[in-house]
């Protein structure tokens, strides 16, 4: 039996992916592969889908819009907007 139990693993992964520093170099191209591997099967990132959708919340809560838009969850822009800001923290 190993005398690390699943609770430490999840420490030390956390530990290792969210507290240490990571290298610049190493996240550059982890970042490029995922871009690349996106346009390749479907599209690349974008802000400006979410704002769009931003946008048509905002106009269907005064009033403006008649129909409820699509969820901003569902709309992988609005998604990857919420993570930069959420990141930013």
């Amino acid at each position: 039996m190993s005398d690390v139990s699943f609770g430490g693993k999840i420490r030390g992964l956390y530990k290792v992916l969210c507290e240490s520093e990571w290298n610049a170099n190493i996240t550059g191209v982890i970042v490029a592969l995922l871009s690349i591997l996106i346009m390749a099967w479907w599209r690349p990132w974008g802000a400006v889908g979410a704002i769009r959708n931003w946008g048509d919340w905002i106009l269907y809560g005064i009033g403006i819009y008649s129909s409820a838009p699509k969820s901003a969850l569902i709309s992988s822009g609005s998604v990857i907007g919420i993570g930069f800001v959420g990141g930013a923290f």
